[in-house]
């Protein structure tokens, strides 16, 4: 935790429009390409990188290596992967590590289809290759059979690999794409022909031409429809007078939880919400964690993972040690030195030695194998994604290479080093970002491509430094939950900054007045507390309706009476 000031930052969201005209007919790689299914026309865009093999050693790929045509890539990220320059293909992979590019535009395109050329690498033989945009919940996979470059001149001439639905069926517009290998084999990319839908003005005669950038002999990859895994959120009160976050996830078959809570001792209240059967349907009834997500080194965080010492053959009731757990994924970096980080380690260890994985958040955002994914599948129409912070591989004297403006004296410590998670449910979205403030927040917004969101764990614990305008602006939440013992002076210099605090709430406003707290404190008495909402549960079943139910009552922040003592109410709220 951080008392001091952080610097607000603001940035526009990202356009929502696409303002093309459908009359309009480019020329793209000598076809012509406007046509129309169902009633909407089109328009073609390439991502054109070569054909000559890359011989580099180098991994990269910069927006001066491919031209880009009817689509303007913004800013790119990369691993993995290999060009020489402009007119190479960009090889994928080095044959152990798996090779990933993720392309952010600098508007929002609904993409429909795209036919990706690419041929196999000499040796390797045929491989699969994974396509996503950011309106696809998960991405889909095709095979790389070519053993010769395509001729990428005439992109009819080559069948290519064809994937359809790209906007999730319902026109959804996408901010990004991400092409990756999907196994420990590599492949030359030559060029990625997109079908966008733009303006559906024309003449149907005119909306009709067919583009020959596609031909009929193509596979067809569409994304899956149908009803949905179910999902629940758990924002659980920790029984005690001290902020700190837990929350336990039912999703489809899959318990996921992310942090352990605030104190050694809090373990025990944790485990007994989670095992509680009296949640039909929403608790662990087979004692095992699939994934356990630590997203950062403060105690407030962690301490649960280690627990106090008990009878039991493991030593201790610490998360760790009380569940079998498949999947950790922790933070890449921390300069923590504190006996809690040293028990969380001895605690992780001995997860390990029962059979769990461990990952950093890096080596997953890497797709870096053997179970280290930057997608993970939980059910129908619901995944887990680990997002991208800039500090997962930088350090805080590099924050200018984020932001010209930005320097280590403005990084959080432990803060923004947090592990951020994005879920989605068929077009529902659902993020947790740890205790990001402003620096992290703003590497979520510039390196991701972040929906709208419908459920958003407030960072920080609705810290006046976190929840900033640069995210919010982008992410619009619809419903927020803060996970704190609201009002008291734990980390807080004067009750304005107690938590939520005013600034956040001031920010928050303007997007959504349904926001709820677990626990309520008081300043004065710092060993006082109570539920507020309590323990906060948030359910979308298989047609995404929400259920919201809170184990005191599902009074809005905005119409509690400490809200009435102690806040102002923004104008959004009045």
């Amino acid at each position: 935790m951080n008392k001091r000031e952080t610097k607000k930052f603001s940035e526009a969201a990202l356009a929502l429009a696409l303002g093309l005209f459908a009359l309009v007919v480019f020329s793209l790689s000598g076809s012509g390409s406007v046509w129309a299914d169902a009633a909407s026309a089109h328009t073609c865009a390439a991502l054109t990188f070569g054909t000559a093999p890359s011989g580099t050693t180098t991994s990269g790929l910069s927006s001066s290596d491919f031209s880009a045509e009817n689509i303007t890539v913004s800013s790119l990220t990369n691993s993995h992967v290999y060009s020489n320059a402009i007119n190479y293909a960009v090889k994928f992979g080095t044959g152990s590590e798996l090779g990933t590019v993720t392309f952010v535009f600098d508007k929002t395109y609904a993409i429909t289809k795209a036919k990706v050329l690419a041929y196999q690498y000499s040796g390797d033989g045929a491989v699969s290759l994974s396509f996503q945009t950011s309106a696809l919940s998960s991405a889909l996979t095709g095979t790389v059979t070519a053993t010769s470059a395509p001729d990428i001149s005439n992109s009819s001439t080559d069948s290519g690999i064809v994937f359809t639905g790209l906007d999730n069926g319902n026109g959804t517009s996408s901010a990004s794409l991400t092409v990756s290998s999907v196994a420990n084999k590599r492949f030359n990319l030559c060029k990625i022909v997109l079908t966008i839908a733009v303006s559906s003005g024309s003449s149907s005669s005119q909306a009709s031409a067919s583009s020959s950038a596609f031909s009929s002999s193509s596979s067809l990859i569409s994304s899956n429809s149908g009803s949905n895994s179910p999902i629940t959120f758990n924002f659980i009160e920790q029984g005690d007078q001290y902020t700190g976050d837990c929350a336990y996830i039912k999703a489809g078959d899959n318990d996921i939880l992310i942090d352990a809570g605030n104190r050694y001792n809090c373990a025990s209240t944790l485990e007994s919400f989670i095992d509680d059967p009296s949640r039909s349907g929403d608790y662990v009834s087979d004692g095992k964690l699939e994934y356990v997500i630590a997203t950062h080194a403060h105690q407030d965080h962690i301490a649960g993972f280690y627990g106090v010492a008990d009878s039991s053959a493991a030593g201790h009731n610490g998360i760790f040690y009380h569940y079998n757990v498949g999947t950790i994924i922790d933070f890449p970096k921390t300069a923590e030195k504190s006996d809690v980080y040293t028990n969380y380690q001895t605690a992780r260890t001995y997860a390990v030695n029962q059979g769990a994985k461990h990952f950093t958040a890096l080596q997953c955002w890497n797709n870096g194998g053997n179970g280290a994914s930057r997608t993970y599948q939980l059910g129908n129409n619901l995944t887990m994604q680990i997002l991208y912070n800039y500090f997962y591989d930088h350090t805080p004297d590099e924050a200018s290479g984020l932001n010209s403006s930005f320097s280590s004296s403005g990084f959080s410590d432990e803060n923004d080093y947090s592990v951020s998670v994005l879920f989605t449910q068929g077009n529902k979205h659902f993020l947790f970002g740890g205790d990001s403030e402003a620096y992290a927040e703003y590497s979520l917004v510039k390196y991701n491509s972040l929906p709208t969101i419908d459920l958003y764990k407030a960072d920080h614990h609705g810290s006046y430094t976190a929840s900033t305008d640069a995210l919010l602006s982008v992410i619009q939440p619809k419903l927020v939950c803060v996970s704190a013992c609201v009002g008291n002076s734990e980390y807080a210099s004067d009750i304005t900054h107690s938590f939520p605090a005013q600034e956040a709430i001031n920010r928050i406003a303007p997007y959504t007045n349904r926001v709820y707290c677990t626990t309520l404190g008081t300043w004065g008495d710092t060993t006082a507390h109570t539920p507020m909402n309590g323990n906060i549960i948030v359910s979308y079943d298989a047609s995404s309706n929400e259920t919201l139910t809170c184990s005191n009552n599902t009074t809005k922040l905005k119409d509690s009476a400490w809200f009435k003592a102690y806040r102002i109410t923004p104008s959004a709220w009045a």
